[in-house]
C-alpha cells in the first residue's frame, strides 16, 4: 500500500504542481491562452482562465488530496490512517464520478461544444487518470492489511 500512496501522491503533486504555474501565468501546453483554455477547460465560450486564485485553491485542494492517499497510506501520520479513510472514500468517489462521467458524455455526445483538444485529451488521458486515481483510492479504502 505504501507505493500506491506514494504514488497517488506523486501524481497529484504533479497535477497541483503544474496548477500553480498556469495560477502565475504559466501557458503550457497552450502557447497562449486561447490554446491553453482549449487544450485543458474545453469550454468553447471561456475567454480567459480562472483567475489565479481559484487555481491555486484547486492546486491546494489537489495537493491535499495526495496527502490523504499518504496518510491513508500509513505513510506519515499513522494513527490517523483509520480516519482518512473517510476522505480517501470521498475522494474515490469524487474522481471515479468525474471520470465516469466525462467519458459517459465524451463517448455519448460527440456533438457537444466542448473544443479540442480538450475533447480527445478528456476521453483518452483526463477521465482515464481520474478513474485510475479514484480506484486506487479505493484500494487504500478498503484493503485490509494481513494481519
Amino acid at each position: 500500500m505504501r507505493v500506491l500512496g506514494i504514488t497517488i501522491f506523486s501524481i497529484l503533486s504533479i497535477i497541483a504542481a503544474i496548477h500553480v504555474y498556469w495560477g502565475l501565468g504559466g501557458l503550457w501546453p497552450g502557447g497562449t491562452e486561447q490554446a491553453l483554455i482549449n487544450t485543458v477547460l474545453g469550454n468553447p465560450r471561456a475567454t480567459s482562465m480562472p483567475s489565479s486564485e481559484v487555481t491555486f485553491i484547486v492546486a491546494f485542494l489537489i495537493f491535499s488530496a495526495g496527502l490523504v492517499a499518504l496518510i491513508a497510506s500509513r505513510i506519515i501520520i499513522p494513527k490517523l490512517s483509520t480516519l482518512a479513510k473517510v476522505p480517501a472514500f470521498v475522494l474515490m468517489l469524487i474522481f471515479m464520478a468525474r471520470g465516469a462521467i466525462a467519458l459517459f458524455i465524451g463517448l455519448r455526445s460527440p456533438d457537444l461544444p466542448i473544443t479540442e483538444p480538450f475533447r480527445t485529451y478528456d476521453l483518452w488521458m483526463y477521465s482515464p487518470l481520474c478513474l485510475i486515481i479514484g480506484v486506487s483510492f479505493g484500494v487504500l479504502v478498503f484493503y485490509r492489511s494481513p494481519v
